[in-house]
This record gives structure tokens, C-alpha cells and sequence, in this order.
């Protein structure tokens, strides 16, 4: 316990943005110690995230608090627990069988994140490994159909005599709803257990792979080994790489920008046709925004997309920050790029890229104005983006003047 007091890692002085937030200590080295998976995955402080179909399910009326989001370790789980650490073990096609949850170790809450071992009692409130990893751990329990979740709440039923009516958070209302703590710890769970759930095959050579360090990686099961001149070669394409021979979880990169006139005064937003008629996003206006391809820079993808997408040409770009979006495994990259205004550059054509229903060039003062007023000013007849996404923070930017457009990049 002698280090218990010391920080494992600084947390970032920035502000979190919603899915973003600092929760918890990942503890990535330790994903390979099957003791400490044994230890964490087992101990009366583990807290679950229990999903179905990737989707969160919360337990009670608010799934604001995280008591709530969160379920607290049982003999039920405690069994699921014991099952999933021998399949990780044995490295078992088991893992995958019907009825069985996806299970990832997210990390732990320490002091890093804020975590209070003096506000503990008892040394069943939280795990101390190897005197210096203190915290409470946190996990995914992702049963992929809902007949898993329902045998599970029936077990749980069963030991305790009781157990709350549970919600599936499946819709942007839902999931909106949720603290920033919770939102985050969502969006964390959702982006592995999606990988998992959908990459069940080898990429290289078909075979079955199995979850494997806490969840955080894949195996393939083929074994086979063919003789190439004096050595045997592993016949998976996958196993034959020197550096990795494991599959690692994927993040899709997004820019994400505000294209704004180099005085300020009008920024450019677009509405999509597949908002069309969707009750959460029918008549919204947001940024410009798209996939970064290959070889691209974030400066280049991002003056691509604004050209492809509404036939503006850009000449800046300016990176300003970054969001998690677990819809399904986006890193929001968001930008405000600066378009020169010669009677060309800002001119609006939709021919190129058929994404856009429509797309205009707004007045800075008039956004403003509709922030301030929290939608009661609106002339337009528009609706902003949601005020915890990235889309609504560059728009703010722009409109309070939050950012320096002098530089280039």
C-alpha cells in the first residue's frame, strides 16, 4: 500500500465533452495478468455495465445515477465471471456460445479518476493489486440477444428475491439522457463489445477467433502450420505477421468542421437527406463532416469533405477537439476551417456528393443569437445539434467567437 497515494497517471486538465470523460484508469498492461483479471473479475467491488445487442440496459426509474446503469457484483454474476475466466484460459470456441454475455474489462476507478480509498471501509470496497492498482474495476456484460439478458435477470431474480424492471437504452433520447459519467462509460463498453460482436472470423483465414486480454483483443483458433523451405509457418495469414499476430479493436476516424468566412460573419451548416422524417433529427442543420480515408491528414480530409459534400473551398483548417462517438466506433475529430471569400470559394453546389438535402450559409449573429435564446429565437425554423455532441461546440465556437482564426494550417 505503500504507493496508494500516488497518482497512476495525471488526468487531463481539459473539459471532458459528452462520451469523452475521464472515468476510468484502463490499466491496459494489465489485461494480460490472468491474476488480476481473476482477482477484479471476481471481488465483491467489480461494478457491471450489463448490455444487450451493444446497447446499455439500466436497472430502476433514473438512469441518470450510475447505481442505477451499473450493477453490482452477485453470486449470479460471480458465476458468469468464473466461466468467462476459464474460457479466457483455455482459450475456448466456448466463449462465443449462445446464452454466454461478451465480457471487457474497462479498468478501474483510482485515484486518477477521482477515486477515494479513505471514503472505503472494509476490504471488500475495493481491489489493491500488487500494493500500488487500487480501485474499484468496472466491466462490460454484453449479452448479444435478449434471451441471455432475460435468463440472467431471471437468475438474479432468483438469488435475491427481487430485482428492479430494467430499460434497454437503445435510442439517441435514451442515451442522451444519461450523465456524462454514465454516457462515458456507455460509449467505452459499446465500441469494444460491437468489435467483438462483430468480427467472429478470422480476417485472414476464416477461422473462429476468441476474446483474449480482458476483451480488449482477438485470437484466431487456427493452429495450423505448413512447411515453408526449413520452417513451419502458421497457415493464418494474421499469425504470420512478425509484429502482431493479433486483432486489434478499430477506430473510425471523423472530421468533423465549421466552415466560416475569414471576417466571421456567416458560418455554412448542411441537413442531411437521411434526416429526413427522423423524429430526432428532422429540420436539423450541423457541421460538415465524413470519414478520413486513407493516407489522408485531418487538414486534407476535412477541406475534401467540405468540397465534396457542399462544393465550398476551404483554405484553413484548424483543429480544435475531439469526441468519442459510439455510434457504432467514431473518433469525432472536429475542425473549423476558414473560406475566403472571392465570389468562387464560398459559392454552394450539392452536385458533386449526394448526401446533403440542402445546405446555407448563416449568419454568425443570428446562431448567436438562437444559442442564447436556447431555441426561442428562430427565424430559421432549424434545430442545432444536441448540445452534448461535438457538432454543437464548434457551432458555439464560432458564434461567441471562441477560436483564433489568424493561423493556418
Amino acid at each position: 500500500m505503500s504507493d496508494q497515494k500516488q497518482k497512476s497517471y495525471q488526468k487531463s486538465g481539459l473539459q471532458d465533452l459528452y462520451f469523452g470523460q475521464e472515468c476510468l484508469n484502463r490499466l491496459s498492461f494489465l489485461r494480460e495478468d490472468y491474476d488480476f483479471l481473476k482477482l477484479a473479475g471476481t471481488h465483491p467491488s467489480a461494478k457491471l455495465l450489463v448490455m444487450v445487442g451493444n446497447n446499455a440496459v439500466s436497472f430502476g426509474e433514473n438512469s441518470h445515477h450510475e447505481e442505477h446503469l451499473t450493477f453490482a457484483q452477485n453470486k449470479t454474476t460471480v458465476a458468469y465471471m468464473k466461466q468467462w475466466l476459464a474460457d479466457l484460459e483455455g482459450l475456448s470456441a466456448e466463449s462465443r456460445a449462445a446464452g454466454k454475455p461478451i465480457v471487457v474489462f474497462l479498468g478501474i476507478k483510482d485515484l486518477s479518476v477521482g477515486f477515494e480509498p479513505e471514503s472505503y471501509s472494509g476490504p471488500e470496497a475495493y481491489i489493491t493489486y500488487k500494493e500500488r492498482y487500487t480501485g474499484i474495476p468496472y466491466f462490460a456484460f454484453n449479452f448479444p440477444r435478449r434471451g441471455g439478458l432475460e435468463a440472467f435477470v431471471e437468475k438474479v431474480r432468483a438469488e435475491t428475491g427481487t430485482l428492479p424492471e430494467y430499460k434497454v437504452l437503445s435510442g439517441f433520447q435514451d442515451v442522451f439522457k444519461l450523465s456524462n459519467f454514465n454516457a462515458s462509460i456507455m460509449s467505452h463498453a459499446r465500441m469494444y463489445v460491437d468489435w467483438i460482436h462483430k468480427n467472429q472470423f478470422c480476417g485472414g483465414c476464416g477461422s473462429r477467433v476468441v476474446p483474449i486480454f480482458g476483451g480488449s483483443k482477438l485470437r484466431c483458433l487456427n493452429n495450423e502450420t505448413e512447411t515453408v523451405g526449413d520452417k513451419e509457418t502458421p497457415v493464418c495469414p494474421v499469425k504470420q505477421v512478425l509484429v502482431s499476430n493479433l486483432s486489434f479493436p478499430r477506430t473510425d476516424c471523423v472530421v468533423i468542421t465549421a466552415p466560416v468566412t475569414a471576417d466571421h460573419s456567416k458560418i455554412l451548416l448542411g441537413t442531411s437527406k437521411r434526416w429526413k422524417g427522423d423524429p430526432d433529427f428532422d429540420r436539423m442543420w450541423s457541421c460538415i463532416a465524413g470519414f478520413v480515408e486513407p493516407l489522408e491528414t485531418i487538414e486534407v480530409a476535412t477541406k475534401r469533405e467540405c468540397w465534396e459534400e457542399t462544393g465550398v473551398v476551404s483554405s484553413s483548417v484548424h483543429i480544435m477537439k475531439t469526441q468519442p462517438w459510439p455510434f457504432p466506433v467514431n473518433l469525432m475529430i472536429g475542425c473549423i476551417t476558414v473560406v475566403e471569400e472571392n465570389g468562387v470559394n464560398e459559392m454552394i453546389h450539392l452536385g458533386h456528393d449526394a448526401e446533403l438535402l440542402d445546405a446555407k450559409w448563416f449568419e454568425v449573429s443570428e446562431i448567436k443569437k438562437m444559442i442564447e435564446s436556447k431555441g426561442k429565437y428562430n427565424p430559421f425554423g432549424i434545430l442545432l445539434p444536441k448540445s452534448q455532441s461535438i457538432a454543437f461546440q464548434l457551432i458555439k465556437m464560432v458564434a461567441f467567437n471562441e477560436v483564433n482564426l489568424t493561423s493556418k494550417i
